[in-house]
């Protein structure tokens, strides 16, 4: 795991290519194959895929709200 924020972002960055050239080999009929997942459930290809992209959106969205609190920590007194 990442110990700081550069190395975040570079993990995050190096984690989407694979995605996105495994997406570009499977054909429409191919999404709906069944695949064992490592939590040993079959699913979808698409789900599969689903899931996946969710995560990158969702960790890509931490990694900017960390970045604009650091930014503005200066701003942030916590009072309401």
């Amino acid at each position: 795991m990442p110990g700081n924020a550069s190395d975040a972002v570079d993990w995050l960055n190096a984690s989407q290519p694979p995605l996105t050239e495994a997406l570009a080999t499977v054909t429409d009929e191919g999404l709906d194959d069944l695949r064992l997942t490592n939590w040993r459930e079959r699913i979808s290809t698409s789900r599969v895929f689903t899931i996946l992209i969710n995560e990158q959106v969702h960790h890509g969205a931490e990694i900017s709200v960390l970045r604009d609190l650091h930014r503005n920590r200066e701003t942030l007194t916590g009072a309401p």
